[in-house]
């Protein structure tokens, strides 16, 4: 059995994030780009929509000046928690 994991699984392995234990996706992301030497990402709101009790959010996270995560969510924080996951995916620091 393991030996079918290495041949079929391991080759790609190194695409697949490794989703924070803790549920802080933020936090992690945060830990990542300052460990890389990038600063802090900045979450913005780009997008606001619907009426007052039922707003969808989109939210940008940008490292530096380069976005690298867009979020959506019925909340502020979820919208920023889905840009951070999606920046978890694609940020690879140089």
């Amino acid at each position: 059995m393991e030996k079918i994991f290495h041949c079929v699984f391991k080759p790609h392995s190194g695409a697949l994030i490794e989703i924070p234990q803790d549920g802080n996706p933020k936090g992690e992301l945060q830990e990542r780009v300052q460990s890389a030497g990038k600063g802090i990402p900045q979450y913005r709101i780009v997008k606001e929509e619907g009426p007052p009790h039922q707003k969808t959010f989109t939210v940008d996270v940008l490292i530096g000046n380069e976005r690298h995560g867009t979020g959506e969510g019925r909340t502020k924080r979820e919208a920023e928690t889905n840009a951070a996951l999606v920046a978890l995916r694609e940020f690879n620091p140089k």
